[in-house]
């Protein structure tokens, strides 16, 4: 295992309705899997040092099996930024983190040269790195430790807006890093016509 992946714990963002899908899109199929276990399986080998998962359905939770992860239950009612704060106090209570990987769960594909670069820079510790593809910002996001101390810490007013919020207020705790050849890590899964669009095929 990469030496950083044994010090980085994994943030699976799992707690969300899938409203604009219309139906709870973590549990639809994704080639001979689902979404959510898609996600998990992409991001848990770059994370040595555990996986939290938040989520707010059951059916999730069974999605998952039998895979081990801290469980945290989110509210699926409130923004994604309360529940990345509650997997990232989670994540750091985990033995040994120095850092961790946020990713959302309807996000499936996860580009292993993006994870693998950002090892590359994994020594610029007081800095958030966020992927980019044409310039928008995409998944994961390796967080050092300080900084999600910094985010769970501060001031519920911080992260309106969400964590793109903190970001503009705090660009000292940042940088992105783009990534010309790896579309997938901006692929959006809200609608039905992007889930037939983008789902793998056999």
């Amino acid at each position: 295992m990469n030496g950083a992946a044994a010090t980085t714990a994994g943030v699976l963002l799992a707690a969300g309705r899938g409203r604009r899908m219309g139906r709870l899109k973590q549990v639809l199929p994704w080639g001979d899997s689902t979404v959510v276990a898609a996600a998990f399986d992409g991001l848990a080998p770059y994370c040595g040092a555990g996986m939290v998962v938040v989520v707010g359905d059951d059916r999730v939770v069974e999605a998952l099996q039998p895979r081990p992860s801290l469980k945290v239950l989110g509210n699926s009612d409130t923004e994604q930024i309360h529940s990345a704060r509650l997997g990232l106090r989670a994540a750091v209570t985990l033995p040994g983190v120095r850092q961790v990987l946020l990713h959302p769960a309807d996000h499936p594909v996860i580009p292993s040269s993006v994870v693998e670069a950002m090892w590359g820079r994994v020594q610029e510790r007081d800095r958030a790195m966020i992927p980019t593809y044409g310039g928008r910002g995409g998944h994961p996001v390796l967080i050092p430790a300080s900084v999600v101390e910094a985010i769970i810490s501060c001031d519920e007013s911080e992260t309106a807006g969400g964590l793109r919020g903190y970001w503009e207020r705090h660009p000292d705790q940042v940088q992105r890093i783009e990534f010309p050849d790896a579309a997938g890590l901006v692929m959006d899964l809200d609608s039905p016509d992007d889930y037939a669009a983008m789902q793998p095929r056999s």
